[in-house]
């Protein structure tokens, strides 16, 4: 028997009616099975509210329930194992067969994740499967035609025998999986050997079955009195676009035949006057914009007004700024959430990673120093302070600017220990003895030692979060990460004794193990269902309904789900083993989504249009709902679109005034290219770093970045040119184990290891770079007739403009003199720029120059055209500089200076070297020089102007790489 539920009408309250209709208050053969656990709470609290005495309630059971319940009445003793020790089983079966998933000698946590991946197929087999082994000759035949390589042939091949065993050695060992139940008792029915209650059935909230649902609900509907409780739209079950299309097949699998009149009077696509959506930018936006939506009359709510409002979370990592954003703004309204965490998300799960990582990159009592830094500086460690003082903070303090501040890449504990006495020198004795009792405290607990196996490992995570329990309380949700943290540790280490992992020594398969079982798991929230405000997931709403719903994130790939590629069955192998695809999945997701908003009274639909960064669509299920909005009301959708809900403060100009204070400081700083270029991109950027003297918070630099290998490049060009002008030693030799023991040594002194495997590549690279360059240069110096002159040249100058002295200074990376000019050389390490610029540059910025007069001189629009036409007639501004410093510091005239950029990283010879002036006339060097200089006195006079304030630029491209732009509020 089929009753047909109205989309209007309540399932659940529906199914309570039905049930006292036909058995009053008397239960006791009575049985009801529904796909989610929380339909349990609410029907089993409609059964109290309609029955007001005490009563026997039915036997309602969740069909994952359902069908263990028969198993273990038909196979006493057997008990349920866990994830890992199923996994194991497939491990050793896997083992007599030759694939390279899991290789001859490979550990069975070396293989774990590939070995989940493959349990989960046999599940799936075992559950949905009509046969775990069709036809072998179509079905070989089908899988070698496939794109498949040759092991994953072999795999797919072997897969039904694979199952078959798994079933064979579950069964030896008395042992069962959720798969097994479902298996073992559909083809128990189908030989007929099932025993039942004489019971009535009642089946709701059931839209698809896998092949055992369909043999088990049928042999029930055949053989006692059973109901399916349909929640539907009657007039949509034929039209095959319908999500209640899937309708007309359950019907069809379980022989229930019903006649359903044809109508085109479908309701569940009403959504005129009840759904409103809403635009937003991102995330932080959607949740703001919710919350005052959802405050404005929620006091007003009685308790069972609460209980009906729902939000709706598809992503689940929306949950924590949902928390943060919304449920932290009420007071003493309670709230349920049903919807599972992902523990990777979390920070506890980082910092039991830290503590894993440390342990892989650890080499004898060397650590890596920014791997305890990882540790250290994590918010729980810092909390575990509980002194006035601070006196822990304090430590962490004192050993990051002692690690810090000597770039120490490795380091040893004791190395850490002797950093911070000598840091601590100047606290008391009795405050430095806590301090180091603080440090002991916190290495011992997440700093492990010696050669760890797996059970070390283990034992050691488990004293690490019972630490954390410490600050369980100053945290959201701390609490229970720190109790699944502990279950999860708990699984792992006994299932680890059943399978005799602890003889396990690998460090890096045993942590990633640890990392990836835990990265597996979801974090569950305990609640009381039947209490306040449902904060639940999109597959936890089968069977329910509200009156008001709030649904967020209702964007592609989320909503619904993205189709995700499954590695051991896709498409085309499941339909060879008759498994329900991403097409049926979908239509399921459908169907949920919208009897969702045809039962509720207010429909709220929230979609950002950015994600974690990432633009990103709305859903399809909004481009629906949207034409047929449009197409009931005749005209269309006023989409309400909200840019930001912040009332943010953001001038386009940031102005800072120049105090005495601040003018006394310009007058008395040394000017190097680099400031003078800053200053001309960005007065404000120029404030923050000269005049504040704000800097970037330094880090370790574990491995090789651009600037750090430039000074490297710097620093071993100087050493090769002094080898040189000492002569003595052959060219060969000096490109040769010279070349390279300079390079090792300039590694050395800026903290890096010259013999670890990264740093031997970076040295490999250096030395083929510098190879090519060096004879090569050695070669044109000849040729010219030069002589290197000075090496890594300290530059000076006095600029005397308008009675004010400005001091310059820099240094040249080497000057040659030829004859009786002389040439400073600029190495480039970096990307080749144009050093020549356009005639027209020049000319836009002579006539700033000449107009720089009037009212209008201060404003900033106007000024910055004149900086930014300054940098674009002088790309070379640097070597302009060190041209006029020298030309003072030699005592030289200007027209006797020439400069040339080598552009190291350039492999075309013809443009690695670039000079400055190419081959300028004297009057064409005179009038750029002059030029340069009276634009330079203009920049310097402006640094001491008290009328011309320092100013953010308005072109925020130039932001883009700005260290400042949090202060600029960019």
């Amino acid at each position: 028997m089929v009753r047909f539920i109205p989309l209007k009408d309540d399932l659940i309250t529906s199914a309570a009616d039905t049930i006292i209709n036909e058995h009053g208050g008397n239960f006791e053969k009575v049985s009801v099975i529904f796909p989610t656990r929380r339909i349990q709470y609410f029907l089993l609290d409609n059964f109290s509210r309609r029955l007001k005495k005490d009563f026997l309630p039915p036997l309602t059971l969740t069909v994952d329930d359902f069908f263990e319940k028969i198993f273990k009445d038909l196979h006493p003793g057997f008990y349920k194992i866990r994830e890992i020790e199923a996994s194991y089983h497939i491990y050793t079966i896997l083992k007599n067969y030759s694939i390279r998933f899991i290789k001859t000698g490979t550990g069975f946590i070396q293989a774990f994740p590939w070995v989940l991946q493959i349990l989960s197929a046999v599940e799936s087999l075992l559950t949905e499967s009509k046969d775990i082994a069709p036809s072998l000759g179509q079905y070989k035949e089908f899988v070698a035609l496939g794109n498949y390589s040759k092991d994953y042939q072999t795999l797919i091949r072997i897969l039904p025998e694979i199952t078959d065993k798994f079933l064979k050695t579950l069964t030896a060992g008395k042992q069962y999986t959720r798969g097994m139940t479902y298996r073992l008792v559909a083809d128990l029915v189908i030989n007929g050997r099932i025993p039942l209650d004489d019971n009535s059935y009642y089946f709701l909230g059931f839209h698809s079955l896998n092949h055992c649902e369909k043999t088990l609900f049928k042999d029930i509907f055949k053989r006692f009195k059973a109901a399916l409780l349909l929640h539907t739209d009657k007039a949509a079950i034929y039209r095959e676009t319908s999500p209640f299309h899937l309708h007309k097949r359950i019907l069809k699998d379980l022989d229930l035949s019903f006649p359903i009149p044809g109508s085109d009077n479908e309701v569940w696509n009403k959504f005129l006057n009840k759904v409103e959506i809403h635009e937003l930018p991102d995330t932080e936006t959607e949740i703001a914009e919710a919350a005052g939506l959802f405050l404005k009359n929620l006091h007003n709510k009685n308790t069972d007004q609460l209980k009906k409002t729902a939000l709706i979370l598809p992503d689940a990592s929306t949950l924590i700024p949902l928390i943060h954003g919304m449920v932290s703004r009420t007071e003493n309204i309670p709230f349920n959430i049903s919807l599972q965490y992902p523990f990777n998300r979390t920070a506890l799960y980082q910092l039991i990673d830290n503590m894993l990582i440390l342990i892989e990159n650890r080499k004898g009592r060397l650590i890596n120093a920014q791997d305890y830094l990882n540790i250290v500086r994590h918010p729980y460690i810092k909390l575990l302070d509980t002194t006035e003082s601070g006196l822990l903070k304090n430590a962490i303090h004192l050993i990051e600017n002692h690690i810090l501040k000597n770039n120490l890449i490795k380091i040893t504990a004791e190395e850490i220990k002797n950093g911070l006495k000598k840091e601590a020198e100047s606290l008391a004795g009795d405050e430095q003895q806590e301090l180091f009792a603080f440090m002991e405290d916190i290495h011992s607990t997440f700093i492990i030692s010696g050669s760890p196996g797996f059970k070390d490992i283990i034992d050691f995570l488990f004293k690490a979060v019972d630490k954390i329990y410490l600050i369980s309380k100053k945290y959201l949700f701390l609490n229970e990460y720190l109790v699944f943290a502990f279950e999860t540790l708990e699984e792992i280490n006994r299932t680890a004794g059943s399978i005799s992992l602890e003889s396990e020594t690998d460090i890096n398969s045993i942590a990633d193990f640890i990392r990836y079982y835990f990265s597996q798991q979801k974090v569950p929230f305990q609640g009381s269902p039947l209490k306040g405000i449902q904060i639940l997931g999109m597959l936890e709403t089968r069977g329910l309904q509200f009156d008001e719903v709030f649904i967020f994130d209702t964007v592609e790939g989320i909503l619904p789900e993205g189709r995700k590629y499954d590695p051991i069955l896709p498409h085309d192998i499941k339909r060879i083993f008759g498994l329900r695809n991403y097409v049926e999945w979908e239509k399921l997701f459908a169907h949920n989504f919208f009897s969702l908003l045809a039962g509720a009274h207010s429909v709220h639909l929230f979609y950002p249009k950015t994600k974690e960064g990432k633009s990103i669509s709305r859903s399809r299920y909004i481009e629906y709902i949207l034409y047929k909005i449009e197409e009931e009301s005749g005209k269309s959708y006023d989409l309400k679109t909200i840019n930001t809900p912040f009332a943010v403060n953001r001038p386009e100009n940031r102005l800072i005034e120049k105090n005495k204070d601040i003018l006394a400081v310009c007058r008395t700083l040394k000017y190097s290219p680099s400031s003078i270029e800053k200053y001309l991109k960005c007065p404000m950027m120029f404030y923050y770093d000269k005049i504040l003297n704000l800097k970037e918070k330094e880090e370790l630099k574990p491995e090789l970045d651009a600037a750090t290998q430039g000074l490297i490049i710097h620093a071993v060009l100087k050493d090769i040119f002094l080898i040189r002008s000492k002569g003595g030693s052959p060219a060969d030799e000096i490109t040769g184990h010279l070349l390279i023991n300079s390079i090792k040594k300039h590694f050395k002194e800026n903290g890096f290891n010259p013999e670890s495997g990264t740093m031997k590549l970076r040295i490999w690279g250096i030395t083929r770079q510098l190879e090519r360059f060096i004879p090569d240069e050695f070669l044109h110096i000849t040729e010219d007739g030069a002589a290197v002159k000075y090496l890594e040249h300290n530059l000076k100058s006095s600029l005397i403009v308008n009675g004010n002295t400005f001091r310059l200074h820099g240094r040249a990376d080497r000057v040659d003199r030829i004859g009786s000019t002389y040439r400073i050389i600029d190495y480039k390490t970096g990307s080749s720029f144009s050093v020549h610029r356009k005639e027209q540059y020049g000319d836009i910025f002579k006539d700033f120059l000449n107009n720089r007069t009037g009212p209008g001189r201060n404003n900033p629009g106007n000024v910055q055209k004149l900086y930014d036409s300054f940098l674009s007639a002088y790309p070379a501004l640097q070597m302009y500089l060190y041209m006029i410093m020298f030309s003072e510091t030699a005592g030289r005239p200007a027209g006797t200076i020439d400069g040339e950029y080598i552009f190291l990283q350039e492999l075309r010879k013809d443009k690695q070297r670039v000079p400055v002036f190419k081959d300028y006339p004297e009057d064409k060097r005179r009038s750029l020089m002059e030029t340069f200089v009276r634009g330079l006195k203009t920049v310097l006079s402006d640094i001491i102007s008290p009328e011309l304030p320092f100013y953010t630029v308005s072109d925020r491209n130039k932001c883009e790489y700005c260290s400042y732009t949090t202060l600029c509020k960019k």
